[in-house]
């Protein structure tokens, strides 16, 4: 018994640090780049509390603002997601005609559940007694543990966010709602032929123009500078942040992507083409995200823009960042030239793939970590006679430190001994699975 677990753990260690073969490098790359944005970015949005005027100077300062944009992390998240469900739905259609969604969800549950209950389990006791300067506190004053259903069921966003537990999880909740949807509508667009990739592409311009509507409705007009201890903060986190039908646009995207290179693989190479048109288009892409991932719609220099155009702007660019995600992906998969190779190789190095592995934990775990961490170490070093710039430093990888060791733990003990019971005889039965002749 002994030898068969070291054995195990050994494998999972190895899984951990070395990527098998048919993983698409690519993908771990933005994976890891994802939440690696979004801890950077919480590392200064917990100190908010604490350090108000150096966390504002960050998220608005002309080379730092791109921090703040660590919002589109999830982004990111919503992209790739959508593109790998997407390649295993679309996978299984054009192989046996139809979607097993029994064994589907089966999977999706043995892939999440486990570790979030541990991890919700481990959080609350962290988040109750919260300190008056944690961010948490003015959002959920009482932790909220006793909402915990909601996670469960995947309805967390539809609660206000004064209510949610582990607010945090409401990107989870909507890649969930967007999972119970996405089988049946490609069943139906699968079923129109070449109009399907059209059908998409409209529900993805649909997506902007609902966005849209919701900002006008509510007269939602950057800058968007109200503080999350102010009504108007979390009147805008709940109608225009974190709802399916104004976040769906980046889960989409990436199902387009992966129904491109899966049924029309030949003529995106054809339209990608040499490396000059390939170039061309990495550019384009390029200046898509940089311009959407340095726009910060708290700075004030959006009082002297228009309103409508500031409303369009800011209800169209998660889908232009998201079909700019997409398409260079595809580039870099699919194309030619120093550009794209170099890009390829930049995403699919080796260092990234452990973080890649350990993505769905961290998100989980590391603001558990920064709202316990932080009350207790930034008093201790400014005591000790440390600059706020300085604090924030060393709470920021002291919270990454420890957040990685968690993850690592969770990864090996929970993570892949779920994922591999999907390997077993009963779950293929559970799941309505057939076994391999």
């Amino acid at each position: 018994m002994s030898d068969q677990s070291g054995g195990g753990l050994r494998r999972r260690f190895h899984l951990l640090w070395n990527r098998p073969e048919g993983r698409e490098a690519v993908i771990d790359g933005v994976r890891a780049i994802a939440v690696l944005w979004v801890i950077l970015l919480h590392v200064f949005f917990f100190h908010f509390g604490t350090f108000p005027d150096q966390v504002l100077a960050v998220f608005n300062g002309a080379a730092t603002k791109w921090i703040l944009q660590g919002l589109l992390g999830v982004d990111l998240f919503f992209v790739i997601s959508g593109y790998l469900i997407g390649t295993i739905l679309l996978r299984e259609h054009r192989a046996s005609g139809s979607i097993s969604m029994r064994r589907f969800y089966a999977r999706r549950f043995l892939r999440l559940i486990p570790v979030y209950c541990v991890v919700m389990l481990l959080a609350a006791p962290l988040l109750q007694d919260i300190p008056p300067t944690a961010f948490l506190k003015e959002v959920s004053p009482s932790g909220n543990v006793e909402y915990a259903w909601a996670n469960l069921l995947y309805v967390n966003n539809l609660l206000s966010i004064e209510h949610q537990y582990m607010p945090w999880c409401w990107s989870l909740a909507i890649e969930e709602q967007f999972y119970l949807i996405a089988p049946i509508f490609l069943l139906l667009v699968l079923g129109r032929g070449r109009r399907a990739l059209l059908w998409m592409g409209l529900l993805l311009l649909a997506s902007s123009a609902i966005r849209y509507g919701v900002c006008v409705t509510n007269d939602f007009v950057p800058p968007l500078e109200a503080r999350p201890s102010e009504a108007e903060w979390t009147k805008q986190f709940d109608v225009i942040y974190d709802k399916l039908h104004v976040r769906f646009g980046g889960l989409l995207a990436g199902m387009m992507g992966a129904y491109v290179a899966l049924h029309h693989l030949e003529q995106l190479k054809r339209w990608i083409g040499g490396p000059v048109r390939s170039t061309v288009i990495l550019a384009c892409c390029a200046f898509v995200f940089v311009v959407v991932a340095c726009t910060a719609f708290t700075a004030p220099t959006f009082a002297d823009v228009d309103p409508t155009l500031s409303q369009l702007f800011f209800a169209v660019h998660r889908d232009l960042f998201s079909v700019a995600v997409i398409v260079g992906i595809l580039v870099a998969c699919h194309g030619q030239g120093r550009l794209a190779d170099g890009l390829a190789r930049l995403l699919s190095a080796r260092v990234l793939y452990p973080v890649a592995q350990l993505s769905y934990t961290a998100y989980l775990v590391h603001e558990v970590v920064m709202i316990w961490l932080y009350p207790m170490l930034a008093p201790a070093l400014t005591d000790a006679g440390f600059s706020a710039t300085a604090t924030i430093a060393v709470d920021g990888v002291v919270a990454v430190i420890v957040t990685a060791a968690v993850c690592v733990v969770l990864f090996l003990f929970v993570e892949m001994p779920s994922m591999e019971w999907r390997g077993s005889a009963r779950f293929r039965r559970l799941s309505g699975e057939r076994a391999a002749p």
